[in-house]
């Protein structure tokens, strides 16, 4: 008898639906990931950028400790990290000795 023609797009269109619905959540996924790799390296750079200026006010001649860990927990908070633990090795800087190592 008389057959229907019907455009390409129209046998396509459930095809599409399903593959959208298929790949959409995996898309998703991917990009909240990405944003929380991205949140993590962030503080984990100001971890690090914590750190160095504890340093920078370790290396002064008069420094106390106190002054120490203000420092890097006030640079934690301008990154939005509260409630860090900050711990030093030897505990206190009245123990190191000149030249020593402090962590």
């Amino acid at each position: 008898m008389f057959a229907i023609h019907r455009r390409p797009s129209e046998k396509r269109r459930g095809a599409a639906a399903v593959e959208f619905a298929v790949i959409a959540p995996l898309m998703m996924m991917f990009t909240f990931g990405l944003v929380e790799i991205g949140r993590i390296m962030l503080v984990k750079q100001s971890a690090i950028h914590a750190t160095r200026e504890g340093a920078r006010v370790a290396v002064r001649p008069n420094a106390q400790d106190q002054e120490i860990l203000d420092r890097v927990n006030n640079e934690l908070a301008l990154m939005g990290v509260e409630g860090a633990v900050v711990e030093m090795e030897p505990s206190s800087l009245d123990f190191a000795k000149p030249s020593s190592l402090v962590t």
